[in-house]
């Protein structure tokens, strides 16, 4: 006697094409960002340019694949970009600036920093991403100071010439309209501090001496806010006091960087007055003698990158995790089927019996098919998540029976738990009509009975409750788990977030930590809201609300 099991590739197909789906949304997203982005190779060919990119280098979107990273600029600034394009292509991760002007259709001289990141080791990338910004108004405020101070040169070279009584008046004359040039200049630079302050967490300025001594000029307040520090406490303990031991080598390569006369911008951690560590980006740009060539002063802007760090390490985390649980249904169902096909052999030996084998295969194919749901689940929840970031979630809402959809749920859960005692309360009415998805309003119920399954022991009951509190009804789950603390209870609705230490019963996995903040979107788009009360050690009761369909309505 013969099982044989068959399976289509429809589900296979309708996978892909979700993840199809999800990749061109992607796409999309990078292609409409406010932000320049371009992928090249190590050769500094373009491989890809989004619409931004395009609109900012004066090119069309369709000729963006043809062309070099150099073909548009002029010899002078091909110098300066290949030098930054080669070094961000020494070594993975390594990130480079530079700048440069393309002349317009119009004849006006647009000027724009590109940043070069070294990606060549990421899988499905292996490129350098570029990031472009138009800094054209920077330039020109910098070149008008540029004037200021070769004017100023001039004075110097008039006083020398004084021959005469009436060479001395005109240069007074001179001199006064100067002081008046001055006050102006100044009140320009009192501008460019309050714009910085207002674009940057915050900006600073120091003059570089002949001697060789640095004197910090002028630093906005916001440093304060940001560090804890009095500007004066960082020059009296000096810069070294302030960074992360690990970052001390970089910064000290941005400050040879900056005396070599190149702007340069560093990511690095200080530590503030509280102790706390806060990821900063730093961007300077030295100012030239024009006579010597030697750097006489440096402007730079702070932001604090800190959440942006976080939620890089954070992504890089989930990226590892979901790997990890996509893989492991994948590990069991390839020994599940190793095993089978050995029991499949041994239908044709007489010596093993053909009823135990096909007991086993039956078996072996039912642990492959729990194995399957697992990963479906995992892969519905990571496309769900996409499709709420995308603000893309489809909700079907209809009028439908509550009572049903919860007896419904409830009644699969024991199906499948069938060890587990279930307690469902529901109110006297035999139905209860609201305007929901009642597939979405199963989904979370299942979650919330699938956690208080997975966090308690079998022989515990878990309770189901529908209320109806005035306008709302209200449907709760109460476990006996080892219930949460009041941090847990806040942040156990995040994207991400995984309670520590919590003991998982009947050898389920963990999950990916998206179950819960999937419920609250879903919950919060029929105008609901979810919570949860517990203490730790004697269980956790959650919730969820829906407007109740009102007579009239």
């Amino acid at each position: 006697m013969f099982i044989r099991r068959t399976f289509t590739g429809k589900s296979r197909e309708a996978h892909s094409e979700k993840m199809r789906s999800v990749e061109q949304r992607f796409r999309t997203l990078v292609e409409f960002s406010s932000e320049g982005i371009r992928l090249l190779d190590l050769h500094g060919q373009v491989l890809y340019t989004n619409t931004t990119a395009a609109q900012l280098l004066n090119q069309s979107s369709s000729n963006t694949l043809s062309i070099s990273l150099y073909d548009v600029l002029s010899h002078i600034d091909k110098q300066a970009v290949a030098k930054a394009f080669e070094r961000a292509t020494t070594a993975p991760g390594l990130s480079a600036k530079a700048q440069y002007s393309i002349t317009q259709a119009d004849g006006t001289t647009r000027w724009l920093e590109e940043t070069y990141v070294n990606r060549l080791n990421v899988p499905d990338l292996a490129a350098i991403v570029a990031t472009l910004r138009d800094i054209t108004e920077q330039k020109q405020a910098e070149l008008e100071r540029e004037t200021r101070l070769q004017e100023r040169g001039y004075v110097l070279a008039q006083i020398q010439q004084i021959q005469t009584e009436e060479a001395r008046l005109q240069l007074q004359d001179f001199v006064q309209k100067l002081v008046i040039e001055q006050d102006m200049l100044r009140e320009r630079e009192a501008q460019a501090r309050t714009t910085a302050e207002l674009t940057s967490d915050y900006a600073y300025a120091y003059h570089f001496r002949p001697d060789g001594t640095i004197k910090r000029e002028w630093t906005t307040s916001a440093f304060m806010a940001l560090t804890g520090f009095e500007p004066e406490e960082f020059d009296e303990r000096g810069w070294e006091q302030f960074i992360h031991p690990d970052d001390k080598e970089q910064v000290e390569e941005r400050l040879r960087t900056v005396l070599a006369g190149l702007s340069d911008v560093r990511e690095w951690r200080t530590t503030t007055k509280q102790g706390e560590i806060l990821w900063l980006r730093d961007y300077c740009r030295p100012i030239l003698d024009p006579e010597t060539g030697e750097v006489v002063r440096v402007y730079g802007a702070v932001q604090d990158i800190t959440q942006r760090k976080e939620a890089e390490q954070q992504k890089d985390d989930f990226i590892g995790m979901a790997g990890h649980e996509l893989l492991t249904p994948l590990t069991s169902v390839k020994a599940y089927v190793q095993l089978a096909r050995r029991g499949l052999q041994r239908l044709a030996d007489p010596n093993f019996s053909e009823t135990e084998n096909i007991t086993r295969i039956d078996d072996l194919l039912e642990r492959i098919e729990h194995q399957v749901q697992v990963q479906t689940r995992l892969i519905s929840d990571l496309l769900d998540v996409s499709r709420i970031t995308a603000n893309n979630l489809e909700l079907h809402f209809d009028v439908c029976d509550l009572v049903k959809v919860v007896r419904e749920v409830v009644t699969d859960q024991q199906a499948v738990n069938i060890n587990r005692p279930f307690n469902l309360k529901l109110p006297e009415a035999d139905t209860l009509p609201v305007i929901a998805d009642a597939d979405r309003i199963g989904q979370v119920l299942n979650n919330y009975l699938t956690n208080a399954h997975k966090y308690s022991d079998d022989n515990k009951p878990i309770e189901v409750r529908l209320e109806i509190e005035r306008e709302f009804v209200r449907i709760s789950v109460q476990d006996e788990g080892p219930g949460l603390t009041p941090y847990e209870q806040q942040r156990i609705w995040e994207r991400f977030y995984q309670t520590p230490d919590k003991k998982i019963q009947h050898g389920q996995r963990p999950g990916l930590g998206l179950g819960l903040y999937i419920c609250q979107t879903i919950i919060s788009k029929h105008n609901g809201k979810v919570g949860v009360t517990s203490q730790r050690g004697t269980g956790s009761t959650f919730w969820f609300t829906l407007p109740i369909i009102q007579q009239g309505d």
